[in-house]
């Protein structure tokens, strides 16, 4: 309805703000065809706006969207352009956030001496706006970058520095430890937690996931499938929602 009205007084800024929310409700319903759609059409609106961090925060939507569908070049270039915008801006945290993004896509390609740079870089660039705790969820992406190189002693020092100190990643540094019991907990109470509300599907499928290699290392291989089985069944439930062309690429993103 806000659309339709935004449509007829040929309001930009309210048609891309409009589309852009549309974007991210179907996203969180898993219709990331109709979720792409919107985001694409707040992108063209925003080119019109005189609101450049709406405008930036167009691309942040749709970046996120195309990494959904497995699209990481669409993906890149959307954030690529985002993080463009918010330096432009001075927009310190926002900066941080889709460098952070852009990193994961490079760490998800293999090319991982660019992931740290750019993680750092995310780092100085959250810090730059002073809030306090505002560099927290990169320095947590910089502690998993670190423990998946095997470097526990960096991922430490990285969490123990971040206010934030995310549940998950506490459970990676407990699982490179191979402490088990204690990795098995940690996911066992992120997964109680993300159950209550559904919200976030892949901090979900990362709670059965670490709970399946928690349950590995302790030899209970029942309850490891289950979990890994759980996973799969969320990952499954995400890739139906997609439109045929849109399936192909899910699981390599």
């Amino acid at each position: 309805q806000a659309l339709e009205i935004y449509e007829r007084m040929a309001d930009a800024d309210g048609i891309s703000s409009s589309c852009r929310v549309l974007a991210m409700d179907y996203a969180a319903l898993g219709r990331f065809h109709d979720a792409n759609a919107y985001a694409r059409r707040s992108v063209e609106s925003g080119r019109k706006s005189k609101d450049e961090y709406r405008f930036g925060g167009s691309f942040i939507a749709q970046g996120d969207i195309l990494l959904r569908i497995g699209d990481d070049a669409g993906a890149l270039a959307a954030f690529s352009e985002a993080a463009r915008i918010m330096d432009k801006l001075g927009k310190g945290e926002a900066l941080g956030l889709v460098l952070s993004l852009i990193a994961s896509i490079h760490w998800t390609r293999g090319d991982l001496p660019e992931a740290l740079a750019v993680q750092r870089q995310a780092i100085a660039a959250a810090e730059s706006d002073g809030r306090p705790g505002g560099a927290d969820f990169a320095r947590d992406r910089l502690a998993v970058f670190h423990l998946q190189t095997g470097d526990v002693a960096a991922a430490e020092e990285e969490l123990a520095r971040s206010r934030e100190g995310k549940i998950p990643d506490w459970g990676l540094l407990s699982l490179a430890r191979k402490d088990y019991p204690k990795a098995a907990r940690i996911y066992r109470k992120a997964i109680e937690t993300h159950e209550k509300t559904r919200a976030d599907a892949q901090r979900l499928f990362g709670g059965y996931c670490g709970l399946g290699l928690s349950e590995l290392g302790l030899k209970s291989y029942s309850r490891a499938r289950d979990a890994f089985q759980k996973a799969v069944d969320l990952s499954e439930d995400e890739r139906e929602a997609l439109a045929p062309e849109e399936r192909a690429g899910f699981f390599s993103g």
